[in-house]
């Protein structure tokens, strides 16, 4: 298993910064080892609790970074970053946030991979994610475009 480097010193930051430390190394381990990584595996090797690292684990499933399976008692959590054409991310700003789209491809399919990003006291942070299988995306562009009617319906004009 590849492990980033942990500066034994994260534990003198302040607990809003070192939270956001401990976070990100646990996203940088899941994608250094594309194989997948348990909570196990992640307690045996880092510095930080059981508890913390499924907690971040959990938080990367929400957001759609990483995915999991479970093999009997035991769930693997995967990296959703292999794209399939790097130049297919696809970027929209709105209302101070910002969306991208691209193309991954991972065990499970290939799928559309939709993000929320927004501006945070500690940079760029992730709000929300969606992960559509790319076989469907034209019937979920149809989906939203059902939901988009039925708001004018209701409400007389395109939501702003």
């Amino acid at each position: 298993m590849k492990l980033p480097h942990i500066d034994e010193r994260y534990m003198e930051l302040r607990p809003e910064i070192r939270a956001k430390y401990v976070q990100e190394a646990i996203r940088e381990t899941l994608f250094m080892n594309n194989d997948g990584v348990s909570a196990t595996n992640l307690v045996e090797r880092l510095p930080f609790s059981r508890k913390v690292i499924e907690k971040y684990l959990e938080g990367l499933v929400l957001v759609n970074e990483a995915y999991k399976k479970e093999y009997g008692r035991t769930t693997i959590y995967f990296p959703n970053n292999r794209a399939i054409h790097p130049v297919g991310e696809v970027e929209k700003k709105l209302d101070g946030k910002v969306f991208r789209a691209v193309i991954i491809d991972n065990l499970l399919g290939k799928f559309v991979y939709i993000q929320e990003y927004e501006d945070g006291s500690y940079g760029e942070e992730i709000k929300g994610g969606l992960l559509i299988p790319l076989k469907t995306f034209s019937k979920f562009l149809s989906f939203t475009e059902d939901i988009n009617k039925e708001l004018v319906k209701q409400h007389g004009d395109s939501p702003q």
